[in-house]
């Protein structure tokens, strides 16, 4: 089973985020599960730190003190072989994500197949 984190702010992408993810997961009979989606990065990383996961979708403008690279760089302490997969709106970010061994980068709005991309 790989286990999947979601974090974003924004409720409605979250929600759609998860969505989109499940439907991949069962057209391809992929044993994959949606552990966590929050839009809390408090949650998020006490949840990673006590939990096994795999991959990682991650905002970055996260309206928090912290940015979702530095929240990633803490994470990336404790976890350094899981997949870290950014999904912003801020392209500007794309340079600078990588700092954080970044498996890939989706601009918003996604799409399904986009997300099947990354995932296949």
């Amino acid at each position: 089973m790989i286990n999947f984190v979601l974090c974003d702010d924004n409720i409605m992408v979250l929600s759609k985020l998860k969505e989109m993810l499940n439907s991949i997961f069962l057209k391809y009979d992929f044993d994959a599960t949606v552990k966590l989606a929050t839009n809390s990065t408090k949650e998020l990383i006490k949840f990673v730190t006590s939990n096994r996961i795999d991959v990682l979708f991650m905002d970055i403008d996260l309206n928090t003190k912290e940015n979702g690279i530095e929240i990633a760089k803490l994470i990336r302490k404790s976890n350094k072989s899981l997949y870290l997969i950014f999904v912003t709106a801020h392209f500007e970010y794309i340079i600078s994500s990588f700092e954080c061994k970044t498996f890939d980068f989706i601009q918003k709005p996604f799409t399904y197949a986009r997300l099947e991309r990354t995932i296949f």
